[in-house]
């Protein structure tokens, strides 16, 4: 999966995408960063009561169609957290929807 990372330099801004990993367990979704066959924590949040999806008008952001929104209303640092993520294929952003769906 890939996060978009947004830039602000002097008055411009530059988006480009890192690659992230997504750790789901009963209680605790994890997001991470992988370097050298090791897992960095970069967020994570209490699952599934701070964990939300949220529809994106891909079209208007001028973002791919499989954007996902993940609001993480108590993150790590302890402040909300906004991601934008995009799965590697529509299946993957099907199958993550409803892992993290608060309909489970």
């Amino acid at each position: 999966m890939q996060q978009l990372i947004v830039e602000v330099v002097y008055n411009s801004s530059r988006a480009s995408f890192i690659s992230v990993y997504l750790h789901l367990f009963n209680d605790l979704l994890l997001i991470s960063t992988k370097k050298d066959q090791r897992f960095t924590v970069v967020d994570h949040a209490p699952f599934p009561e701070h964990v939300h999806l949220e529809p994106l008008k891909t079209n208007v952001l001028g973002l791919p169609s499989n954007s996902i929104l993940l609001r993480l209303s108590q993150s790590q640092s302890g402040q909300p957290t906004a991601i934008i993520l995009l799965p590697n294929t529509r299946s993957d952003k099907q199958a993550w929807m409803k892992a993290l769906s608060s309909e489970r």
